[in-house]
């Protein structure tokens, strides 16, 4: 890892590592793949491995989150079950009805010395 001092260029090698959740990163190619990571055989500068990754990561949700998205859509949960007790007022709609008790308190002054 090299810095060119007074325009402070980054003249790293990095190389382009994925966990399991298929999310993308980059890491200093002279240093060990962090764990859980691992390399896709990109390496170059910052611009090129970030331009790389723009390319190859367009959905950045998880894997395990696409995955439970995917088969919701495929089994959608089944809805409630209607019954013929009224639904149950909102929070707002309690908190607008009636009166309700207030708390407060004071908070004294700091002392300027």
């Amino acid at each position: 890892m090299t810095w060119k001092d007074g325009e402070r260029e980054d003249a790293t090698t990095y190389k382009v590592v994925v966990n399991h959740e298929e999310q993308y990163a980059i890491w200093p190619e002279d240093k060990a793949t962090p764990p859980g990571w691992q390399e896709v055989g990109k390496a170059g500068n910052k611009d090129t491995c970030l331009a790389y990754i723009k390319e190859v990561w367009t959905d950045m949700r998880p894997l395990s989150l696409r995955k439970k998205m995917e088969e919701m859509a495929q089994t959608p949960p089944a809805p409630r079950p209607r019954t013929n007790e009224p639904e149950p007022p909102s929070l707002v709609e309690r908190l607008s009805e009636g009166t309700h008790p207030l708390a407060g308190s004071h908070r004294p002054r700091l002392r300027e010395h």
